[in-house]
């Protein structure tokens, strides 16, 4: 699979422009990706990290991709329907620290946040420097979630759901309002595992 981008020729498209005169083009970024889903990197870093589904973070640099996965978690992710690894998040202070975030279903189905570390700042993170900060429990594959993200105050902010609904459900029953939506926490290094089952929703 492909990664690409849309590009225009008039960026940003200044007040007043005519839609229909905008020129939309793709571009090919790389080949050789198994189900990408998203693409971020950290604060003045060139490199681009690209999550495949299956369980890898690739680096992108300009057009080359890396040979070498930066994570490969491959054997605790669940892949398949909406699982696998689904959300990357580079600390604020990721340069120092060295450590980012990830989102991902694990091998019973369930939602794993876990920050990992890249500890020399190379291409390599360790895949055996994970911290287990959130587990929610996911009873069906679907409706996942799967977005994190740091924002203001440096809290880190999650997206996600809870699979209320088997495939069985879809066509009489709509997701209940109280699913788990988002949550929001400043993480720590000492930062005790948070869990969550589908009968209790966590405080946000």
């Amino acid at each position: 699979m492909a990664l690409a981008a849309c590009t225009s020729t008039i960026f940003p498209a200044p007040e007043g422009t005519d839609s229909s005169t905008l020129a939309i083009s793709l571009l090919v970024l790389a080949n050789g990706l198994e189900s990408p889903v998203y693409a971020t990197s950290p604060d003045a870093d060139p490199r681009l990290f690209v999550l495949e589904r299956p369980g890898r973070i690739r680096i992108l640099r300009g057009a080359s991709l890396a040979a070498q996965p930066f994570l490969d978690i491959t054997d605790r992710v669940s892949f398949g329907d909406e699982q696998g690894l689904l959300g990357l998040a580079f600390d604020p202070d990721f340069r120092a620290s060295g450590r980012f975030f990830v989102n991902y279903t694990d091998l019973d189905g369930n939602t794993r946040i876990e920050a990992y570390l890249d500890r020399d700042r190379g291409d390599r993170a360790d895949p055996n420097s994970g911290m287990l900060f959130l587990k929610v429990e996911q009873p069906f594959p679907s409706h996942n979630g799967g977005q994190i993200e740091f924002g203001p105050g440096n809290m880190l902010y999650i997206a996600e759901t809870r699979s209320l609904l088997s495939a069985a459900d879809i066509s009489t029953r709509t997701t209940a309002a109280d699913g788990y939506a988002r949550s929001n926490f400043r993480p720590t290094a000492s930062q005790e595992t948070l869990s969550t089952s589908p009968s209790r929703a966590p405080a946000t």
